[in-house]
């Protein structure tokens, strides 16, 4: 089931449009690590993933890593496919914008500043704070 699209900003380097889908892994699964479109694999819970780029073991871009905080939300593979199922899929597309410090952020619709890149623009939020000590994703609503 889809979850999200994802449009990367204008001035990325490369541009590729990232589906992600919810479902149940098979029992018997085979997967080829083909040393360019997948580096490494390895199956793992969403949380644990988490907390695996927060000791610095793994990278995500911003897409990835909103995407792991909103299904660890589920307990488990079934709630996660039922709230998938009853829900539209998000498009999300990226704008850069760097804070007044200098401080990288990811801008989604319909966050204030989407459409200008002031950070400082009153109105709705939706955005990724990417700082030194920590990425925060800020909303007016749930991500989901």
């Amino acid at each position: 089931m889809l979850l999200s699209r994802w449009c990367p900003p204008p001035q990325a380097p490369k541009r590729f449009n990232t589906w992600f889908f919810v479902g149940a892994a098979p029992e018997v699964h085979d997967v080829e690590v083909d040393g360019g479109e997948i580096d490494d694999h390895q199956w793992i819970r969403p949380l644990d993933a988490i907390r695996r780029r927060e000791a610095g073991e793994i990278a995500f871009i911003p897409p990835t890593w909103l995407t792991l905080h909103q299904l660890s939300e589920y307990p488990n593979v079934a709630d996660a496919i039922e709230a998938v199922d009853h829900s539209t899929p998000r498009l999300w597309v990226t704008r850069l914008v760097k804070a007044s410090d200098g401080t990288p952020c990811t801008v989604w619709a319909p966050d204030a500043a989407h459409e200008s890149g002031d950070l400082d623009t009153p109105g709705p939020r939706n955005r990724l704070v990417m700082a030194e000590d920590g990425w925060r994703y800020e909303a007016s609503y749930p991500a989901t």
